[in-house]
């Protein structure tokens, strides 16, 4: 849902701020020193709990988009 709002107006949002990691979006990405990391989705393999602390560890603020990533629990 947040890339595709993204995905229309991503040009202009660039002006505004700095994208570090939108892997969709974006072929350089930054995982490091982000000030908010936005995570959308349900974490369902070790590979995706190890990336999450990742991005925990280098985020400031994170803030989750959606019941499955705020719960856990399926949509």
């Amino acid at each position: 849902m947040f890339t595709e709002l993204l995905n229309d107006h991503f040009d202009e949002w660039t002006k505004l701020v700095e994208f570090k990691h939108v892997r969709v979006l974006q072929s350089h990405n930054a995982l490091e020193d982000i000030d908010v990391a936005f995570v959308e989705g349900a974490i369902t393999s070790d590979t995706e709990e190890k990336e999450v602390k990742k991005i925990r560890s280098v985020a400031k603020r994170v803030v989750t988009i959606g019941s499955c990533a705020t719960t856990g629990l399926p949509s």
